[in-house]
């Protein structure tokens, strides 16, 4: 395992090499790359290779393949889409059975494995504290006095712990969910639990994608979601790729890191975040205090494993804080390599 620390320094994740070349003869070396919109940011697929007529073609069937699972997956656990299987579950009542599709199913049945795995350092059902705080939308509340207040956040924290309590099961064929029966009462309204998979959604796509790239041939290129899940497999022109690593405090790259055939996923406070009062509220949340990670730490970043697990354990150590996050790096991922940055 590879263990390094900054107090200056985080990590994002953006890559060199990416040109594409126009291919204007079969069998000319090059890459071919196509964008996609999904989840509310952009993924990008580059295959490299030697590309024949036939490798075109493949390539067009490749990206059209792509383009109808990001929309599936996103249809399936999205937050924001009123169809999908995530916000029949968190329209429905306390204690109700839901049906969920195999999407849905899978995905939520990753989160409770890292909750249990983390303690529940990562917990999607802190949703109540994002959309409190303005991050559902991407946007801050703007002024201290929107700030959410004690009682709030405490409200919000009672369903947020209730996640351990979620069911999981099949049957006949089919998926459910058994929703937790507890409810609280703020502001006059009663609430329910209510998740939120963006935090590994990401990480999962780029597992299907991924296997997807293989299932068609390719070997060499990448998968990109987002700037914070990506697939890596072998550079045509050396084997690795190289990616710039970014400090969050200023510009440009500070170091770069080779790799090859694995997964790499990375959470930071340096992106979607507002400054209030000279205090950085980023999007990144602490599930055990219903609010914004404030703990020092900027960015954690795992390479190896599958980049669904990557993304909500990243997730997870950015709310531990330092010595709680090295801890659990030295007992439970020495098979992987973390790259771990703070301040202070």
């Amino acid at each position: 395992m590879k263990f390094g620390l900054s107090k200056t320094i985080a990590i994002t994740l953006s890559c060199i090499f990416l040109t594409s070349c126009n291919i204007a003869d079969a069998g000319e070396e090059g890459s071919l790359d196509r964008e996609f919109w999904s989840m509310n940011t952009v993924a990008q697929l580059v295959i490299s290779d030697k590309f024949t007529a036939k490798k075109r073609a493949a390539f067009e069937d490749l990206a059209a393949k792509v383009e109808v699972t990001l929309s599936e997956i996103d249809n399936s656990i999205s937050h924001s889409i009123d169809t999908s299987f995530v916000c029949k579950f968190n329209a429905a009542a306390a204690g109700a059975e839901v049906e969920l599709d195999k999407t849905a199913y899978e995905v939520l049945s990753g989160a409770k494995s890292v909750y249990d795995k983390t303690d529940g350092y990562y917990n999607p059902a802190v949703y109540y504290s994002v959309r409190a705080y303005g991050f559902n939308t991407g946007v801050g509340v703007g002024t201290p006095k929107a700030l959410p207040s004690d009682e709030e956040i405490g409200a919000y924290n009672e369903l947020a712990a209730e996640f351990e309590n979620l069911s999981l099961y099949e049957r006949d064929g089919k998926y459910y969910a058994l929703k937790p029966p507890k409810t609280v009462v703020y502001g006059g309204a009663e609430y329910s639990m209510n998740i939120d998979l963006g935090g590994i959604g990401k990480g999962y796509a780029v597992d299907k994608i991924n296997e997807l790239i293989s299932s068609f041939g390719f070997e060499y290129g990448l998968f990109i979601f987002g700037n914070s899940s990506i697939a890596c497999r072998k550079f045509f022109w050396g084997e690795n790729y190289t990616l710039g690593l970014n400090d969050p405090r200023g510009i440009g790259n500070y170091a770069s890191l080779f790799v090859r055939d694995a997964c790499l996923s990375t959470s930071g406070d340096y992106q979607n975040y507002f400054i209030l009062d000279d205090v950085r509220y980023s999007h990144a949340f602490d599930p055990m205090t219903g609010r914004p990670v404030n703990n020092g730490v900027m960015s954690v970043t795992l390479i190896g494993g599958s980049a669904a697990e990557g993304d909500a354990l990243t997730t997870a150590l950015m709310a531990m804080g330092r010595e709680k996050a090295i801890d659990f790096i030295n007992e439970n991922l020495t098979d992987k390599k973390v790259i771990f940055s703070y301040e202070g």
